[in-house]
């Protein structure tokens, strides 16, 4: 049969052209999935990193503007309460603001929640005022960890927090971790950072 006559493959080119196929896109998956697992690695480890990052800086704003005689902790540092500054008098006393700022961890629903009064003041049977520190107890700090009167979640996946008072400074640690894919190891991320205070009132 000459190559003028021949008008479709044979059998044997058409197996051949399919196995060469198989070879080849066996040869790209092997290439290209572990690309595309470090990636999507890659895109979590960032997620978590942003995640943490805002939630911290979100408290130090707030932070940088408290004495540490307006920082409350209890639950071994899992919940956090502070007054904010709202400046100096002209006889150089410092004012407090009349709000109030609580954040905790809820280890059972893996979130940072956060809490700011006013608008509605805390159901304590006493407000803030704008002379003295207000110093909450344990108890009435754990009283206003209430999931159902949360106003913002600060951060999600989260699998450690913790608030600890050192002298005139807040040390914050979270640690994030995201659902393990197909049994495999979470993806995690920590951040520590060390909040400096205002000096103490006088």
């Amino acid at each position: 049969m000459s190559v003028a006559e021949r008008r479709a493959f044979t059998l044997l080119e058409v197996l051949l052209a399919g196995v060469l196929s198989l070879m080849l896109l066996g040869l790209l998956v092997r290439i290209f999935l572990p690309m595309s697992k470090g990636l999507v690695r890659g895109s979590e480890q960032a997620g978590l990193q942003q995640t943490a990052s805002v939630a911290l800086a979100t408290l130090g704003r707030a932070l940088v503007r408290t004495t540490p005689e307006g920082v409350s902790l209890a639950d071994q540092g899992r919940a956090l309460a502070l007054q904010p500054l709202a400046g100096v008098n002209a006889a150089g006393r410092q004012i407090l603001t009349e709000e109030l700022i609580a954040c905790w961890w809820s280890a059972d629903q893996k979130k940072l929640f956060l809490r700011h009064w006013p608008p509605s003041p805390p159901d304590l049977g006493r407000l803030p005022q704008n002379r003295v520190a207000f110093r909450l107890t344990a108890t009435e700090l754990l009283s206003l960890c209430d999931e159902s009167r949360v106003e913002r979640v600060l951060a999600t996946q989260v699998e450690r927090f913790q608030a600890r008072l050192l002298d005139d400074c807040v040390l914050l640690e979270i640690e994030l971790a995201s659902p393990a894919p197909d049994g495999g190891v979470p993806e995690r991320f920590a951040l520590t950072r060390r909040f400096l205070m205002r000096n103490e009132t006088p």
